[in-house]
């Protein structure tokens, strides 16, 4: 991971998402991470231990224009984005 990275993670907010999230601001401190999700669950914990790192999105991701908005506010927040980590999901079996 370079300098100034910024890392788009959808399900940030739980499981898989929320891990590589908080590994990806802990291990490297100069990377930004983008949590799009439905609901920001345990990324809320993240925001406020790495401020100015972490950014939730509250996002429909699995539509073009909900992805779209997704980049746009990265773009503005960030000024680039340099990764994507796919981890939107859903579990019915509560």
């Amino acid at each position: 991971m370079s300098e100034h990275s910024t890392v788009i993670i959808t399900g940030g907010g739980s499981g898989i998402g929320l891990a590589s999230a908080e590994r990806l601001l802990t291990d490297w401190p100069e990377v930004k991470v983008v949590s799009a999700d439905l609901k920001v669950g345990g990324f809320a914990e993240l925001a406020k231990k790495f401020p100015g790192r972490a950014l939730f999105l509250e996002s429909v991701i699995t539509t073009a224009p909900g992805a779209a908005e997704v980049v746009e506010k990265t773009l503005a927040w960030a000024g680039d984005i340099s990764g994507l980590v796919c981890c939107a999901g859903s579990n019915t079996n509560h």
